[in-house]
């Protein structure tokens, strides 16, 4: 099923949520996990949202007290020092095709004339973009019917303090390998999601929005449901459990160091079965969710 579609089959329990969201603010806060192997080392775990709006900040204590315990950020990519991630996109050559290959021989007639009417590039342009790169592009026009942008998204806000406060930071992945993830996907599975956003952004927007009061007030099963309930199908295999991997062994190795590492990367990279809160509690270490 489309993560979309999945989303929206939950949309009406989560409208409850929204209408709650300003005074249950007050009384929760997002998930954060302090991690430790019972030798004096620790990090934190953060599961992030993407976009965000102007009204969410400063966050909960939770958030407040893993970053300023912590030596280190790591994020799935800087985007801030990727520049504008629209710009970014359009140079990457993860994202064009260069062998004179034409998107419209990878997703379907009725996708791409959609595409080619509201994503706000030149035809010729859009033509040349892989699949991957129409997808970013349609999440972000979905954002924005949302009023919902990624300059107000928690690993912006993170990587602005940070960069502030003279904190180290890492990318766990960086454009490209995250690009080769989404590369790595059948056109049947993106041509799939593209056209669930971009056939209605502004549901789409609005989804988003429940999905960001869900994670403000700490709404762990709703979050779990929303982003990880297709687990066995494809987009979830590649996006979500295949990268939980490689941020596993980086999680362990960081545990291994002297240095605290805040680890702030998508929700449901955190949670969920697959998630590093479980997996590392598998592993042994305590895992103690300290923003509630």
């Amino acid at each position: 099923m489309s993560m979309i579609k999945k989303i929206a089959a939950g949309a009406a329990a989560f409208l409850l949520c929204a209408l709650l969201f300003n005074a249950a603010l007050a009384a929760s806060a997002p998930l954060v996990y302090r991690v430790t192997d019972g030798e004096g080392h620790r990090l934190y775990l953060l599961g992030t949202i993407h976009v965000g709006r102007s009204d969410m900040f400063p966050l909960g204590g939770a958030v407040e007290e893993a970053y300023a315990e912590s030596d280190i950020l790591a994020v799935e990519m800087d985007v801030i020092r990727a520049g504008n991630l629209f710009n970014a996109l359009r140079m990457s050559s993860a994202v064009a095709y260069a062998d004179g290959d034409d998107v419209t021989n990878h997703l379907s007639p009725k996708t791409c004339e959609l595409g080619f009417a509201v994503l706000g590039l030149p035809e010729q342009t859009l033509r040349m973009m892989k699949p991957a790169a129409w997808l970013s592009l349609a999440e972000n026009l979905g954002a924005e019917y949302g009023r919902l942008d990624t300059v107000h998204g928690v690993d912006y806000y993170l990587l602005v303090r940070a960069r502030s406060d003279r904190k180290p930071v890492v990318e766990l992945e960086g454009l490209d390998v995250q690009m080769d993830f989404l590369n790595a996907l059948s056109d049947e599975a993106l041509d799939e999601e593209i056209y669930a956003v971009l056939s209605d952004p502004e549901d789409y927007g609005m989804q988003m929005r429940a999905l960001l009061d869900a994670w403000l007030i700490g709404d762990e099963l709703a979050l779990d449901y929303m982003v990880n309930s297709d687990a066995g199908d494809e987009f979830y295999e590649e996006i979500i459990a295949g990268r939980n991997e490689a941020f596993l062994e980086q999680a362990v190795e960081y545990l291994s160091g002297e240095e605290t590492v805040l680890i702030a990367i998508g929700a449901g990279h955190i949670i969920g079965e697959t998630g590093l809160a479980r997996q590392l509690a598998a592993l042994g270490y305590d895992v103690e969710e300290i923003g509630r």
